[in-house]
């Protein structure tokens, strides 16, 4: 949430949601399907991707792109795109067949006008996140100088993700992480040679010097089971990583007797210890890769190897923060089998706030609260925008952080003054949020069009610049299902 103190509203109050000279054709291309744009705390897009090179005045090419996960709620179609900046924009349509986490492309439109770092605001049913791209000026676009990173033949410090299966084509998941030595800014362009059916790829733009980390994607379909060595070679420098092509195994799995280990509490993250034993009645040995859907907020998954057959105990790992006290249903899905198997959240509590300044809300039975990190009024005549965000206290401390954000169109916060979050860009408007780790716990804001969360102010000193309030009305949820805002209160002191 880092850039919404003022970013959120210039897009709302100044861009009018986004330019102009889309709204026309956004009008005939509405989405149909449903979920959440995922992001870490600060609403930084995670994970993402922004390939190619974006430099003052250059045309965009098939290689200039982002990829952002959304973790979707309800199948359909989609039309996503961000504002428009310096003359460019993002944007991507398709239909998402199938429910759980997803990475859309979003192609750039345009051409950059001048040098500089542009933040974006990609945004998707009631969810948005940011990201950031940076432009190079003419006078460094040309290919960057860099060096592979290596001890001996071998990359340095290389992550390599994915699961490597004869057979079983690649997605985004395959990739590897290597770092390089960059003398001279500028763009990049890395493609390997061909091994055993597959090749890393990756391009983008350097814009300072020093040690950085660059990925690369890898593509193709891995041709035959072998451990591999993937070379990588720029100018004089070359580095290798190894690479293990396995059998895909093969089986059915049952979800029969499963009972989740660990506890699980609304709004706290899930650790190691939250584990789903299945079993798995193995026929073919070899490499395996099971994964569930993601509900309220969270998963299961597990790679691994199996060397024998027969039945055997694979334990899921969960990740991800429960959103709601409610039963979800989670299938596991290898090869072409499937099972299900229930989790149930219990409710979560939060201890009164010891602050002197805070924020408290209540949403179906559960008391949220916490204490005050930052607040700060900004002038942007005629109007005026308070931010203030802060996180919560209790055992989880530090991870779910609220974010609110007012706009007085005629720059001056008063007593009894109302603040809603589904107003046009003419009117006192309002955003809400609270989020936990990279799952929406609640979110309303004109930019969705609402729902109604009506925010007040009661009381604001002047001279000690503390100002009180009171916030009820209703909320969308990670999954996009309103929920009931009560009791809502906050006291905060600006700068």
């Amino acid at each position: 949430m880092r850039r919404s103190v003022l970013y959120f509203f210039l897009v709302f109050l100044v861009f009018g949601f986004i330019s102009c000279s889309k709204e026309l054709s956004l009008e005939n291309r509405k989405s149909s399907s449903r979920g959440s744009l995922k992001s870490d705390v600060s609403q930084e897009c995670l994970p993402k991707t922004l390939e190619g090179s974006y430099i003052a005045g250059k045309s965009f090419n098939d290689s200039n792109y982002l990829e952002v996960a959304i973790d979707v709620t309800k199948t359909g179609s989609y039309f996503i795109t961000t504002d428009t900046l310096n003359g460019y924009y993002f944007e991507g349509s398709g239909n998402f067949g199938n429910t759980g986490m997803n990475t859309i492309r979003l192609k750039a439109v345009g051409k950059p006008l001048a040098a500089g770092t542009d933040d974006f605001l990609v945004s998707f049913d009631s969810s948005f996140c940011f990201f950031t791209a940076n432009v190079l000026s003419t006078a460094i676009s040309s290919p960057a100088l860099y060096t592979l990173q290596s001890n001996g033949s071998s990359c340095l410090d290389f992550a390599l993700s994915g699961v490597y299966a004869t057979g079983v084509a690649l997605n985004a998941a395959n990739k590897v992480d290597i770092k390089v030595a960059v003398t001279t800014v500028g763009s990049y362009s890395l493609t390997t040679s061909p091994v055993s059916g597959i090749t890393f790829s990756g391009s983008g733009t350097f814009t300072t010097t020093g040690i950085q980390t660059i990925t690369l994607q890898a593509s193709g379909t891995p041709s035959a089971a072998a451990s591999i060595s993937i070379p990588i070679s720029i100018g004089n420098s070359t580095c290798r990583f190894p690479l293990t092509i396995g059998t895909p195994a093969a089986g059915t799995i049952t979800c029969a007797g499963t009972i989740p280990n660990g506890t699980y509490n609304q709004g706290t993250p899930l650790t190691a210890a939250n584990t789903v034993q299945i079993q798995v009645n193995v026929t073919a040995a070899g490499v395996y890769s099971i994964s569930t859907n993601t509900a309220n907020g969270f998963s299961f998954s597990k790679t691994g190897n199996f060397t024998t057959t027969g039945m055997q105990t694979v334990i899921l790992v969960g990740s991800g923060t429960p959103v709601s006290a409610a039963t979800s249903n989670f299938t596991a899905s290898f090869g072409g089998s499937t099972c299900t198997f229930p989790v149930a959240v219990v409710a979560g509590t939060r201890p009164p706030p010891t602050s002197t300044y805070f924020w408290r809300f209540t949403s179906g039975g559960v008391s949220y609260q916490g204490g005050i990190d930052s607040a700060a009024i900004t002038t942007l005549p005629p109007m005026a925008v308070l931010n203030f965000t802060g996180t919560s206290t209790g055992p989880a401390t530090g991870d779910t952080v609220l974010n609110i954000i007012l706009s007085d169109v005629n720059g001056a916060f008063t007593v009894n003054e109302t603040y809603s979050t589904s107003v046009g860009p003419t009117a006192n408007a309002g955003f809400f949020e609270v989020a936990k780790n990279v799952s929406t716990l609640f979110a309303a804001n004109p930019i969705s069009g609402g729902p109604t969360l009506v925010i007040k102010i009661t009381a604001h000193n002047t001279t000690t610049k503390v100002i009180e309030g009171t916030f009820d009305g209703t909320a969308k949820d990670g999954a996009g299902a309103l929920k009931t805002i009560t009791a809502g209160q906050f006291k905060v002191n600006y700068r």
